[in-house]
């Protein structure tokens, strides 16, 4: 039954890539939006997507807008995740961010009528995007394993799972309990050490609902030109990658697609800003965020969870 269950889950997160939300993949559904939509035309989107656009919009205006859906035109211009190695000339990148524009991105419904939530969805409506200019292109990069992770429970959850920890890239989703009841134990790797370097864990209690924990680093995409550090997760005000003092950003909460899109958004705000949102909204979810100089902030829902040998100054 275990390996049934493995498979479900393998099989879950593929058909949610290849189907939906990959940009890359030919046939997947946001590959042809992008490919096929024309200015101004409504275009007709399942009830899973426009779910997914909503969600991260709100995620995004919740973060000050540093969650762009339509980042991809700056992303390939730089094309750090495809190993270019390069700074881009200036010119090409504000031409890509002229590109970055998530208010240009509407989900209307049969009459036009725009909406803005999630919560505004129902599933047996019919949904359009709607595009106000060409160029402009979907990119769920920056949530799409926390979107997995959300898919994946459910499935758990279908097929009467008791217990489970699956790793989705960055996010990871524990799910019930271990079968001596135990919770999980997740290690968070070290951004300035090896793959297998700890710079502390975890100790998870999901008997009551999943939990889900996602990392933001500028440690596996990057490359460094002329002393200097350039890395994947672009800030899109800026064009170029985020320059925040933070190096690692973990994200805990119940909400996966949250989690995940929150870990960019707070990596790219820097500890200040990040331990003020958090502040706004620690019933949502806590965090781990490390700076350049080494420090590690925790906030303090994870005080009695988190674990390290490293000194740890505590958001209140």
């Amino acid at each position: 039954q275990g390996r049934q269950d493995a498979d479900a889950v393998i099989d879950c997160v593929s058909r949610l890539e290849r189907e939906q939300i990959s940009w890359r993949i030919e046939g997947s559904e946001v590959y042809r939006v992008n490919h096929e939509y024309k200015a101004g035309e409504p275009y007709e989107i399942s009830y899973d997507l426009a779910y997914v656009v909503l969600q991260e919009r709100e995620v995004s205006e919740a973060g000050d807008d540093l969650l762009a859906l339509t980042i991809r035109p700056l992303a390939s211009c730089w094309g750090i995740e495809d190993g270019k190695k390069q700074v881009p000339e200036t010119q090409k990148i504000e031409e890509a961010c002229s590109a970055v524009d998530d208010s240009k991105v509407h989900i209307v419904d049969e009459q036009g009528k725009e909406l803005t939530q999630a919560s505004d969805l129902s599933e047996n409506g019919t949904w359009y995007v709607l595009f106000d200019e060409a160029g402009l292109s979907l990119d769920f990069g920056a949530m799409g394993k926390g979107i997995a992770c959300d898919r994946v429970a459910e499935n758990l959850e279908e097929n009467q799972v008791e217990g489970a920890c699956v790793a989705v890239g960055g996010s990871v989703l524990c799910y019930g309990a271990k079968p001596d009841g135990s919770g999980f134990r997740i290690g968070i790797r070290d951004p300035r050490g090896t793959e297998n370097d700890m710079m502390g864990t975890i100790e998870v209690r999901s008997d009551k609902h999943p939990v889900y924990i996602s990392t933001s680093g500028d440690y596996e995409k990057y490359f460094i030109q002329d002393g200097k550090r350039y890395h994947h997760i672009l800030n899109p005000k800026t064009g170029y990658p985020a320059e925040s003092g933070l190096v690692s950003v973990t994200i805990v909460s119940t909400d996966g697609t949250l989690a995940d899109g929150l870990s960019t958004s707070l990596f790219i705000m820097g500890e200040e800003n990040a331990a003020d949102f958090w502040r706004e909204h620690k019933d949502d979810f806590d965090a781990i965020l490390m700076s350049d100089d080494g420090t590690l902030y925790v906030t303090e829902g994870l005080e009695n969870d988190f674990s390290t040998e490293r000194t740890v100054e505590i958001i209140r």
